[in-house]
């Protein structure tokens, strides 16, 4: 089953972010990041935060991850089903190695 999913994108201190990538990306699909975003397909129903950090995306399989990603602000990724009921996406800082 398919559906529209809307949520706010906030940074670790509460801050909405705009310009953030967000994409769906299905149980098999296969993507990485470089540069601090991901690489885009089309089945990824690519789009971006707007000014108050807020996006919606249509289509999005029940069983797909979401997954968001800023440059500057960190990523965050959690299964469809298990944002349903959150409408705050709260970025994690990137870590390194």
């Amino acid at each position: 089953m398919n559906s529209t999913y809307r949520g706010q994108v906030v940074a670790a201190n509460g801050e909405p972010l705009r310009n953030v990538q967000v994409v769906s990306i299905g149980e098999l699909a296969r993507n990485s990041i470089a540069d601090g975003g991901f690489r885009v397909l089309p089945e990824n129903l690519p789009t971006r935060t707007d000014d108050a950090g807020g996006f919606s995306m249509t289509g999005v399989p029940a069983k797909a991850w979401m997954c968001f990603a800023d440059p500057h602000h960190g990523f965050a990724a959690h299964r469809y089903a298990e944002l349903r009921d959150r409408q705050k996406i709260r970025l994690q800082p990137w870590g390194g190695l």
